[in-house]
C-alpha cells in the first residue's frame, strides 16, 4: 500500500512522527520533504500521487502547494484522509476545503487505514 503525505514543510516534527508510525506499521509512505529532489519537484510529487493508493492531507499548515496537490489527488480520484492536531482547524478548514470534511487526529489514523483495507 502506497501512501502520499501531503503536508507543509512547517509540519516537520509532525511529518516525522507520522512517517515513523506508518513505516513501523509496514506502510510505504512518500513524503516530498524527505523523498523529492529539488529539481523538477512538481513532476516528482505528481508522479508520487499517481502511484499512491491513499493521500494523507495534514491540515495544520497549508499553502498553494498543498491546495494544488490535493486538487490533483481529487482529480485523480484518490482516497484522501485529512489529518489534524488542531481542533479548531476542523471548523475553519472544512469551509475552505469542503472535500476534506471531518479530519481525524493522529491516534485514529491507523484505524482508518485498517478500515480502508490499507
Amino acid at each position: 500500500m502506497e501512501l502520499y503525505l501531503c503536508s507543509a514543510f512547517r509540519n516537520e516534527r509532525l511529518n516525522t512522527h507520522i512517517i515513523a508510525i506508518l513505516e513501523k506499521g509496514g506502510y510505504t509512505i512518500y513524503s516530498p520533504a524527505r523523498d523529492t529532489e529539488q529539481n523538477d519537484f512538481y513532476l516528482q510529487n505528481l508522479k508520487a500521487i499517481d502511484n499512491s493508493d491513499i493521500v494523507l492531507a495534514v491540515l495544520d499548515y497549508t499553502g498553494r502547494d498543498f491546495c494544488f496537490e490535493i486538487g490533483y489527488a481529487i482529480a485523480k480520484r484518490k482516497d484522501i484522509i485529512p489529518i489534524t492536531t488542531n481542533k479548531t482547524i476542523t471548523e475553519k478548514r472544512s469551509m475552505l476545503y469542503p472535500s476534506l470534511r471531518n479530519p481525524i487526529n493522529l491516534t485514529t489514523l491507523i484505524s482508518e487505514l485498517i478500515l480502508r483495507g490499507a
